[in-house]
């Protein structure tokens, strides 16, 4: 190895951890042409000798480990890892790069060397090692360096009032980064052709601008009950190909009333706006829950499942707090998976469910959906409790007295289960 500028670290923190050693075994320097090559055309050099204290006791009995803190060599943070292995002493030099980023590789020659404490004792115990430091190998050294007996013994005195050092010789090469190959020909284009992708906000932006400005737009909706009805503009084109509603609308005549205009009375002109936006690919925001559960049907009613599963996946229930409206949800719109996730959410926590002030004001499907469950995490009582609760606030928004005849009435079905 060339020589290296002697750069000096005394009293480095000693550090007690469990890693799991993923590390490249010894290897003497030098052992290919390419290696020789690479060498060669390497100008990052540096040495660093790392004093660990307290070695006696921390490294006495086997298993014990000790990591020192990262220090940078060659603007590359470094650190030493100690280990006593049945009896003999093991020593890793860790790469904190490619801990922290394992898409980087990085190439490097190193020499660890344990270092006398006797002034005159010049012979060392050292190992060279040629690694790829890379996402799987974030480490070389070797577990059997040195036996530990052999640390204390006259004249090599490797420990010396509980202080061991190690000097660390590095020759570094470029960092790299990993291209890993993927498994199959679809997973390959992918990855090639993911840089090119376009940024989503390219395409909202681009779609408000069609939509707002009526560009390309031939043909007319006139929407709502009002007089004069609310008018939106758009491409024929691009409903048709986001929406089957669409295209079977604009190849019908039935809801013509003039060239290329449309009547659609059935939905909230707020809505129909709302709908556009989205076959625009415009960026949409839920105001609400309950303004979700809306816009939900109206997406059903086009047939626009990228935007059903939006509302679905704003109404998931992941616990108490969202299992009101998931279950009401699911329930009224056949929305089986996550109706069962709202359920095991009641079946699990019953007692908060049924005592809440929200249980009286879920739909009666819902009400009927629990009190069909096999098995709740409560009494059968507190489940009858909870229903008469529920059926004597629905009388009283009823404007019905909460009488023997009208709650009948309200649980009719309910009393069945």
């Amino acid at each position: 190895m060339s020589e290296m500028s002697d750069l000096s670290l005394c009293g480095a923190d000693n550090r007690k951890e469990e890693n799991n050693i993923c590390c490249s075994e010894a290897k003497k320097f030098k052992t290919t042409q390419d290696e020789e090559e690479f060498m060669r055309h390497n100008e990052h050099f540096a040495s660093i000798i790392f004093k660990i204290n307290n070695v006696h006791e921390d490294m006495s009995t086997n298993g014990s480990q000790i990591h020192t803190e990262f220090v940078k060599i060659c603007n590359i943070n470094w650190k030493l890892g100690l280990y006593n292995s049945g009896g003999w002493l093991g020593i890793f030099l860790y790469c904190g790069k490619v801990m922290e980023d394992q898409q980087v590789k990085l190439y490097a020659e190193s020499e660890l060397q344990l270092i006398s404490q006797e002034p005159n004792h010049q012979p060392s115990v050292k190992q060279s090692f040629y690694t790829e430091f890379n996402g799987k190998i974030i480490c070389c050294g070797a577990r059997h360096f040195v036996s530990i007996a052999s640390l204390f013994s006259l004249p090599k005195a490797y420990i010396k009032d509980g202080s061991l050092s190690v000097m660390v010789s590095l020759a570094i090469g470029p960092l790299l980064k990993n291209v890993d190959l993927p498994l199959n020909v679809n997973d390959a284009i992918q990855k090639d052709v993911r840089c090119y992708e376009e940024d989503s906000n390219s395409s909202s932006n681009r779609g408000h601008i069609l939509l707002n400005e009526d560009l390309f737009s031939d043909c007319e909706f006139w929407v709502g009950t009002k007089d004069p009805p609310f008018i939106q503009k758009a491409s024929m084109a691009i409903l048709s190909l986001k929406s089957p509603v669409f295209f079977r609308m604009f190849t019908s005549e039935q809801d013509k009333i003039a060239d290329n205009h449309f009547v659609v009375n059935d939905i909230d002109p707020s809505m129909f706006i709302l709908l556009m936006q989205h076959i625009y690919s415009a960026k949409i925001r839920f105001e609400s829950k309950l303004h979700t559960m809306e816009v939900f049907r109206a997406a059903k009613k086009y047939e626009l499942n990228a935007l059903m599963g939006d509302c679905i996946r704003y109404l998931w229930p992941h616990g108490v707090s969202d299992v009101w409206e998931a279950l009401d949800f699911s329930t009224a719109n056949d929305v089986p998976t996550m109706k069962e996730v709202a359920m095991n959410i009641v079946r699990r926590q019953a007692s908060e469910v049924l005592f809440s002030e929200r249980f009286r004001e879920l739909t009666h499907n819902s009400v009927l959906a629990i009190v069909e469950q096999y098995q709740m995490n409560c009494s059968e009582l507190d489940i009858f409790d909870a229903v008469l609760r529920w059926a004597c606030y629905q009388c009283e928004k009823e404007g019905h007295p909460s009488d023997r005849k009208h709650l009948r009435s309200c649980l009719k079905d309910i009393l069945r289960q």
